[in-house]
């Protein structure tokens, strides 16, 4: 890397060459430089589309890339935003979820970036769409912003492509990809490494640089503050690691870090209003997941979950014992990548530029088993991110999403590896076939089924009949409740025609979970004198209607039949008016 003077750096070539064989014959590919852009947008598209896109292509407001709940959310969040500014309300603080305490939305996963730049297709083309869209579009452009960067380092059309599909199509993303679209679109990581590049190689002015890497840092908060969060303070160990592996760029590092410093500054001015609903009502002392609990496997650098094609049935017995959950689990680097790993090691250990990778990724997969060593599921010995999980915010932090940026390293360390082969005693040939043959081994499972779920609205909804029977700004309560079921994109169709007493937007608030009532919402198990409780809860928080989806569970029903008021049954739904 540029920042280490010393080490031999590739320059960018005026085109792009490859060479491949058939048969006795070789063959020569060059691409002109300013066309190596677009040919990887192109295929990295249509890798995203083979993958995910093509069950949902028809029916792109029907069915939603992924397979959980949160999903839901997520579109919700894209209606929120651009509709809450539009009207002139609070986007922030809101009694359209969790009626009538409402909830500071400040400490959700709202991404507000996405919503502003989706909501052309949000509002003509529904959520739903929206939503897949920038699904698609998160492995696609985390992919190629990984090849910018890598193209930028080794000046070769070829190792950048295979890097980046390396970062975009990794185990960390293929699972996020499942439901978690805050975590899922990481293109701004490998921008502001870019970015601090050119800063260190006095390739970008100053000015310009701030307000970029101002902008860069700003919009990724407004993605994810966890990542934000993690990305900043790992950008911190990675310098004072070059500082140690060679103490003579410290001078550099510090007279460049003012400028980084002024970009956090920028980001923070424009971030403001945000930041104030963050911290003036108070925030989480407690993680709201443990660290302990959704750390990454050891095992799982080795061996594939059931996201994973090749291995997954092969290895389901052990790694079905790895806590989390699938989404979570995405360490998996398979052995022909591990392979890749260990001969640059071998390689350019004695380089600055190999120690500063090494060291960076080792630390990287050392933080993500979090603060307790998982082994096959079982907690073994305590970890230095011990000491990180008792900080204030950076505690709600889950470990195991640090594997984002250790495939940005890997993706890193391949490009590189596959740039020097002609100089080492590997050949290309044989170089090439390991680092495909460790892309093989990331290929997604996609006859699970994990990526592609209906995402049915009843006609209730979907067909305005809620119109005949609420009145807007009515208190409504939808089963299933909360995050079982689908009441926050149904609201979100109706355009924000009722509120909710209920919701799912991160945790449930303390003034429900103080109702016993709420956790039969959720588990469909009744409590006793469940009758007056039901009662009481309605009266306390204005409930003018129940809504039960008629496939949802019979306890729902039984439940309501004891107000012993008038249901109808209509559009899919069964109706409740209270009186």
């Amino acid at each position: 890397m540029h920042l280490l003077k010393g080490d031999p750096v590739t320059a960018n070539s005026g085109q792009l060459t490859g060479s491949f064989h058939i048969g006795m014959f070789r063959y020569h590919l060059i691409i002109r430089k300013p066309y190596g852009y677009p040919i990887a947008f192109v295929l990295y598209l249509a890798v995203s589309l083979i993958y995910f896109g093509l069950p949902v292509l028809s029916r792109s407001s029907e069915s939603y890339i992924g397979s959980i709940n949160d999903s839901f959310s997520f579109m919700w969040w894209l209606y929120w935003w651009p509709y809450a500014i539009a009207r002139g309300l609070n986007p922030f603080l809101t009694q359209a979820v969790w009626a009538p305490v409402g909830y500071n939305l400040a400490w959700a996963t709202g991404i507000p970036g996405l919503s502003f730049i989706a909501a052309p297709f949000t509002f003509t083309l529904g959520p739903v769409a929206a939503y897949n869209i920038l699904m698609l579009l998160s492995p696609i452009l985390a992919a190629f912003t990984a090849y910018v960067l890598l193209f930028h380092l080794t000046g070769k059309f070829w190792p950048s492509l295979i890097g980046g599909f390396i970062f975009g199509f990794s185990s960390y993303e293929i699972g996020h990809l499942m439901g978690h679209l805050n975590l899922a679109f990481i293109c701004m990581i490998p921008l502001c490494v870019y970015l601090t590049l050119l800063l260190f190689e006095n390739k970008i002015g100053t000015l310009k640089f701030i307000v970029f890497m101002g902008l860069t840092l700003f919009f990724q908060f407004l993605i994810s503050t966890e990542v934000f969060a993690t990305m900043t303070l790992l950008g911190v160990l990675i310098l004072i690691l070059a500082v140690i592996i060679s103490p003579d760029v410290r001078h550099g590092i510090i007279s460049k870090g003012k400028f980084i410093l002024a970009a956090y500054g920028l980001a923070v001015v424009l971030l403001s209003p945000y930041l104030y609903y963050v911290f003036a009502f108070g925030y989480p002392t407690s993680p709201i997941n443990l660290p302990s609990d959704y750390s990454a496997e050891l095992l799982n650098l080795f061996l594939p979950t059931e996201i994973t094609f090749i291995g997954q049935s092969q290895f389901y017995s052990v790694t079905a014992l790895f806590s989390g959950n699938n989404l979570e689990n995405g360490a998996y680097i398979g052995l022909p990548l591990l392979l890749v790993i260990l001969i640059y090691f071998m390689q350019f250990w004695r380089t600055r530029t190999g120690k500063l990778l090494i060291l960076s990724l080792c630390v990287i997969i050392l933080a993500s088993f979090g603060p307790i060593l998982h082994i096959h599921g079982v907690k073994t010995i305590q970890l230095p991110w011990l000491i990180f999980a008792g900080l204030p915010l950076i505690n709600q932090a889950l470990p195991a999403r640090f594997m984002a940026f250790g495939f940005l390293i890997i993706a890193l360390i391949t490009a590189l590896f596959l740039t020097n082969l002609g100089a080492k005693r590997l050949s290309k040939a044989a170089g090439y076939g390991l680092v495909v043959l460790g892309i093989v081994f990331l290929i997604p499972n996609l006859p699970g089924g994990y990526w592609h779920k209906p995402a049915t609205t009843p006609a209730f909804f979907s067909q305005g009949i809620y119109r005949n029977y609420l009145d807007e700004g009515d208190t409504v309560i939808i089963f299933p409740y909360g995050y079982n079921g689908k009441s926050m994109l149904w609201q979100a169709e109706t355009g924000m025609y009722f509120d909710m007493a209920g919701g799912y937007v991160g945790l449930t608030p303390e003034e429900f979970t103080d109702w016993p009532i709420v956790h039969t919402f959720y588990s469909g198990v009744l409590i006793p004198d469940y009758e007056n409780e039901l009662k009481r809860f309605l009266i306390s928080h204005g409930v003018d209607a129940v809504i039960i989806e008629n496939s949802a569970s019979s306890v729902f029903f039984q439940l309501f039949e004891s107000l012993d008021v008038r249901s109808q049954k209509i559009g899919g739904v069964t109706l409740y008016q209270i009186p």
